[in-house]
């Protein structure tokens, strides 16, 4: 997720133009996307522990 698709949400939000849904929507989105990058850095470690 980029800064300035963050700050398109922000400007967009504060003008009225997005919905109480659209934001929590965008809220679980970004939550599953944390959840992966998670997932991924412990995959990683594993790895890394592995090869050591």
């Amino acid at each position: 997720m980029s800064a300035n698709l963050i700050q398109m949400w922000l400007a967009q939000f504060d003008r009225g133009e997005l919905s109480n849904e659209e934001v929590e929507g965008g809220q679980v989105w970004c939550m599953n996307d944390n959840a992966k990058l998670l997932n991924l850095k412990e995959d990683i470690s594993s790895v890394a522990q592995m090869m050591d």
